[in-house]
């Protein structure tokens, strides 16, 4: 992704394609480097279905997300 205007599109098309959806978290997993960890979840989404979600967020600091590397598996 180059910009932010284009992560903006990404995120409102797939909210158009998915129809509403849920959100539950299921564990946070810190990692010993503080500019990363791992969150699992489950994502229901109203045209989808339901999945689990493995993301690995890394940041550049304390504020910034730097890269988002997510794994999707049906529940």
């Amino acid at each position: 992704m180059k910009n932010r205007s284009e992560l903006l599109e990404q995120i409102l098309k797939c909210r158009e394609e998915a129809g509403l959806w849920k959100i539950e978290e299921k564990e946070i997993i810190p990692s010993l480097c503080t500019k990363k960890c791992i969150i699992r979840y489950s994502l229901t989404s109203e045209n989808f279905g339901k999945c689990d979600v493995v993301s690995i967020l890394r940041s550049l600091s304390s504020h910034q997300i730097e890269s988002i590397d997510e794994i999707y598996y049906e529940a």
